[in-house]
Formats: C-alpha cells, sequence, structure tokens
C-alpha cells in the first residue's frame, strides 16, 4: 500500500461531506489496539490476522460489544483481548455458513416448484416448451400493485429477467443462457427447469410475484400454504433474501437487519410474534425492519434450521464455561434475541 497523503486526505475533507479516514499500516493498526488497551499476546500474529481479514468487519464490527464505552473509544477495551474479537469473528463465520446452507435448501425448492408448476400449466407439451417467455402468461400487476411496485416495472417495464430483450449482446435471456452456460446450450429450446437453475433470488421472487393464480396456489400448496397467505409467502421470500445477500456477500450476519424498503407482512408478525425495529427518529414502530433472530424465525416456516440453532447455543454454552459470558450476552441481543433459552426453541417443533 502506499503510504497515505496528508495533503490529499485534507483536500477530501475540503471537498466533500463525507467522513475519512486515512491509511493505516498494520503497524499502525496494532499500536492502535495496543492504545485502546487491547491485550493482545503476539503482536505478529495479530498482524497476520489483520492481513488476512478486513479491519472493518474483524474490529469496527465488533468493538461495542466489547468497548468499555461505546460513546468514547479512547477509554478502550480493558479486560478484552485481540482472541475475543477473533473468536467473535470465526462464531459469524461459522453461523453465516449454516444460514447459507439452510437457505440454499429452500432456493432449490422454491425453483423446482416454480418450474413444476408453471410448466404444468403453460409448458405442457414440447411445442410450448418456451411458452415461460410469453408475457399473457403472467400476471399483469397493474391492478396488484402500485405503479411503483418492482412488480409492476417487472411487467410493465420489463424488468423481469425473462422479458428483457435485449439482454445482452442483443439477444434474450434464453439465447444468452444458451451461450455461456454449457447445460442449456445443449437444447434447441431450454425448459423451464433448466434456465430457472441460473436465476437468483431476486428473479425467484419476481417470478412468484408475476404468477397467475392457478400456478400460484399450486407453488403456495407446495409450501403448505393457500392463496389467503400469498403476502406472507412474497415477504417472506423478500426477507429470506435479504439474508441470503448478507450472508452470499460475506457480510457480519450477527448485525443483520431486513433491507427496509417494504413492510413486513401483519399477518406474519402476528404469526410469529416477530419484534420490529422502532422508528429511531419518532420512537414507534414502523413495521419495515427486523433483526437475524425474527428472520430465521420466518426461514422456520419452510426449512429446519437446527444446524443454525446449534452454531449459537453451541458457542453460548462454550464461553459460559469459560467465563465469558460478556461475548455472547451483548451479542444475542445484538442478533434480536437476548434470552439463549428462546434461542434453544428456534423452529423446533417438538
Amino acid at each position: 500500500f502506499p503510504r497515505r497523503s496528508s495533503v490529499i486526505v485534507s483536500n477530501q475533507l475540503r471537498n466533500s461531506n463525507l467522513k475519512t479516514k486515512p491509511f493505516n499500516d498494520l503497524k499502525e493498526q496494532v499500536d492502535l489496539l495496543h492504545r485502546r488497551h487491547l491485550n493482545i499476546k503476539d503482536d505478529e500474529f495479530a498482524k497476520k490476522k489483520l492481513l488476512e481479514t478486513n479491519y472493518f468487519d474483524l474490529i469496527n464490527g465488533f468493538e461495542t460489544l466489547l468497548l468499555i464505552d461505546k460513546s468514547d473509544k479512547s477509554l478502550g477495551y480493558e479486560n478484552k483481548s485481540f482472541d475475543d474479537f477473533i473468536s467473535l469473528y470465526t462464531f459469524d463465520k461459522e453461523l453465516n455458513k449454516e444460514i447459507l446452507a439452510v437457505i440454499s435448501s429452500f432456493e432449490s425448492k422454491l425453483k423446482t416448484s416454480l418450474a413444476h408448476n408453471f410448466c404444468e400449466i403453460f409448458c405442457e407439451v414440447p411445442e410450448k416448451t418456451l411458452h415461460y417467455l410469453k408475457k399473457n402468461n403472467y400476471e399483469d400487476t397493474a391492478k396488484s400493485y402500485g405503479t411503483y411496485h418492482p412488480a409492476y416495472k417487472d411487467y410493465h417495464y420489463n424488468q423481469f429477467v425473462l422479458f428483457q430483450k435485449p439482454y445482452k449482446r442483443n439477444t434474450n435471456y434464453v439465447e444468452y443462457l444458451k451461450k455461456t452456460k454449457p447445460y442449456v446450450g445443449r437444447y434447441t429450446s431450454p425448459p423451464l427447469w433448466i434456465v430457472i437453475k441460473s436465476f437468483c433470488m431476486g428473479d425467484l421472487l419476481s417470478m412468484v410475484r408475476l404468477l397467475k393464480r392457478p400456478v400460484l396456489e399450486k407453488v403456495l400448496e407446495d409450501f403448505n400454504l393457500t392463496l389467503n397467505d400469498t403476502n406472507l409467502f412474497i415477504n417472506s421470500i423478500e426477507i429470506i433474501k435479504d439474508l441470503r445477500n448478507t450472508c452470499a456477500h460475506f457480510e457480519l450476519v450477527n448485525r443483520f437487519r431486513t433491507s427496509g424498503v417494504y413492510p413486513i407482512d401483519k399477518s406474519l408478525i402476528t404469526k410469529l410474534q416477530l419484534n420490529v425495529l422502532s422508528n429511531r427518529h419518532r420512537g414507534t414502530k414502523n413495521n419495515y425492519r427486523i433483526r437475524l433472530f425474527d428472520a430465521l424465525k420466518v426461514l422456520t416456516l419452510f426449512e429446519d434450521v437446527t444446524p443454525i440453532r446449534k452454531v449459537v447455543v453451541r458457542y453460548y454454552d462454550r464461553n459460559v464455561t469459560i467465563r465469558k459470558k460478556y461475548l455472547i450476552l451483548p451479542l444475542l441481543d445484538r442478533m434480536g434475541e437476548p434470552n439463549i433459552n428462546n434461542w434453544k426453541i428456534l423452529g423446533y417443533q417438538g
């Protein structure tokens, strides 16, 4: 890395309202932690970890759990160690892995259900194989959603991946896949159950929003739901998509919050007794954001979350045993449920 330039930094500060921080090399980073009274047994080990791991994730991501006073960093991390940060970071990565695995199972089931039920109704014979590209086989969302809703734009502005023409290099999405995915290129007319393998969660969400009633009803049945649960199902996918993106982009999942761009469905809040976050400025419930524990409760509607539950309970038990409750208790609170007993029964069916 180049040495920082005080001239450049000062110019940035004068010309921008954004806050910035100068570059610190590894030694400077470790020295800063020493000044904040963090116990570091081996400076070289600390430098190695800071080189392997983003400082923002490893230190900034957890420091509010360990600082003596969150409002005054200069007071530091007295009686805390660098190993505590490593422990929290390692836990987060393990939790991330298990959550992503469970969501992948849900995503696979959703893809299978969508492809099977859509094809059964609209692509039932070979000559109709590509009828999943026909717009009139999807619901015009003009009446169902406002004009600013993503579903409206997916249909009327061709933002749904299957409606985009041209997609890339003046071709539609399927032709693009035939050129870039060998398993799709084997087919002259690739069936939906092949094409849908390439869909991201956002594409799946768009498709669910656009399903005509006969297909939607069958998809809901596959997840033990009825048409009355349509909004609950769609909102669940929105929440799970947010959580999946956090995990897939290797963000700290213990800090997870839903994006806040859509309201949490009232029936979902009632059914699962979700704890929606208060509006920070007005002190009122805005029904737009939930934390990790409540997002996992949504996931329990569709998947067994035992592997996720075990990671949390095991980490709690380990830290209680070594007398480090100061690590786990604020962490549980940040994740949305401070009581370990509620984590122990998360998704438990009896």
